[in-house]
């Protein structure tokens, strides 16, 4: 029997909580933090797609990494000469290992640090990353939406990304990297 979507938006919601521990596990597969950001929007949009499967009697955050690990893998078959940075077996390690997202190191971001970064957006940028993330949008809708072309959302996602990227390094201490 199917779900309601309350469930659908409370799992989503949930899944955004963890947005700092996929991300880290997709750049422990890809090794560019840049592109994992990307994959992560795929990743949102399979576990909105996929949000029937999940078992409630799992754990979301294993499920979650499952996901965002296969969605690296998938990009890394794509890259000509592109292989994972951690061994696939070690990736499902690590997805089970209910601490090791908690010890602080450099992919862990201070709670205020994205928030302050992503208020200081334009009100257009925030829409189309609300449009984005928020809803799990593909770029085709969000410039529907918006009425623009959908090369001028891929730009606007990646230079807000970057920014959010240089806001949240700065407020880390990290000009440098």
């Amino acid at each position: 029997m199917p779900r309601d979507t309350r469930d659908r938006d409370a799992m989503l919601a949930a899944a955004m909580k963890l947005r700092p521990v996929l991300v880290a596990h997709i750049a422990a597969v890809v090794s560019d933090f840049a592109v994992a950001e990307d994959i992560l929007q795929e990743v949102i949009v399979e576990i909105s797609n996929r949000w029937q499967e999940y078992n409630p009697s799992g754990p979301l955050r294993v499920w979650c990494l499952d996901i965002a690990r296969q969605q690296a893998l998938a990009w890394i078959q794509t890259q000509r000469g592109a292989r994972p940075v951690l061994d696939t077996e070690a990736l499902a390690a690590l997805a089970t290992d209910p601490t090791w997202h908690n010890t602080p190191g450099p992919g862990m971001l201070p709670p205020d640090a994205l928030r302050d970064c992503v208020g200081r957006l334009t009100h257009e940028a925030r829409v189309i990353l609300e449009l984005s993330y928020g809803q799990g949008q593909s770029c085709k809708q969000i410039a529907e939406d918006c009425e623009r072309t959908i090369e001028s959302i891929y730009v606007a996602l990646t230079r807000i990304r970057d920014h959010v990227r240089k806001c949240v390094m700065r407020a880390q201490g990290m000009e440098s990297i």
